[in-house]
């Protein structure tokens, strides 16, 4: 089994829907023939990542069932415009997402910087290091091979995140919004306010817990969003309120948790 990730033109968003939503008939997507080369590596098995041009994390994550050369297919449920009369190269997709699922899930630095194109994810062996990294390289039409590293998060407390996300519904406590990877089955993260491990010392336990959505939980880890100091707001870099943070009942977060995400600044 190998792992492609196709990073999908912002032009294309509202064909999501039609092939690749859990309301759709059928899961598939389509390309024109000048992205032959690549699809003719993509194999029956093969698992595929759905990404957005400009969003920081996976929509979807497939399995490769099949795959043909069929222009009337895609006329007939994405229309006639010129871009989807240009694409006939078409791979259908097992019915499960598995975007929810530990073992295939991965965290990408800059995802959203990535131009849309099929990328190819390999593994990247690295000595010393006890997580699982990856590179996703692009090698389309010409363009100079550039890489980016994914790494795998460590096994935490399974018991108290499933714990939050339950109280939470899945919904982020930033925006409220949550992804919905099946019939009643929805994805969502969970952020230690102080990061756990050796040099900060963040412990996994729930008053240093919260549950987001993946584009928060990045801004969050790159210091580009806060929590307030009186525990209320959410606050960016300059201390502007963007909105409330969406707690239920009482404040389950420490204060020494808050002051501490607060005042962080990354090296």
């Amino acid at each position: 089994m190998n792992r492609y990730s196709i990073i999908i033109d912002e032009r294309d968003f509202k064909k999501i829907k039609m092939s690749l939503d859990v309301k759709a008939n059928q899961k598939f997507w389509a390309f024109s023939k000048k992205d032959k080369e690549r699809f003719a590596k993509i194999r029956k098995g093969d698992m595929v990542y759905f990404g957005k041009q400009g969003f920081a994390s996976w929509q979807f994550i497939f399995k490769l069932s099949k795959k043909e050369k069929n222009s009337n297919l895609v006329t007939n449920v994405w229309g006639k415009d010129f871009r989807s009369k240009n694409a006939s190269l078409v791979l259908h997709f097992e019915e499960k997402n598995y975007l929810g699922l530990k073992e295939h899930l991965c965290y990408v630095r800059k995802l959203h910087k990535f131009k849309p194109g099929i990328y190819d994810i390999t593994k990247k062996i690295v000595s010393g290091k006890s997580e699982q990294e990856y590179e996703l390289t692009e090698t389309l039409r010409g363009i100079p091979k550039t890489k980016i590293v994914m790494a795998k998060q460590k096994q935490r407390d399974a018991g108290k995140v499933k714990k939050l996300k339950k109280f939470y519904q899945h919904k982020c406590q930033v925006c409220l919004d949550r992804i919905q990877i099946g019939n009643q089955k929805y994805y969502s993260e969970v952020h230690h306010l102080r990061p756990l491990g050796k040099e900060e010392n963040g412990k996994d336990d729930l008053p240093n817990m919260m549950v987001v959505c993946p584009n928060h939980h990045i801004a969050f880890q790159y210091c580009a969003i806060r929590i307030s100091l009186d525990g209320k707001n959410i606050v960016d870099r300059n201390n502007k309120i963007m909105g409330k943070l969406y707690l239920k009942k009482s404040n389950h977060l420490s204060s020494e948790n808050i002051n501490y995400q607060f005042y962080r600044r990354l090296k």
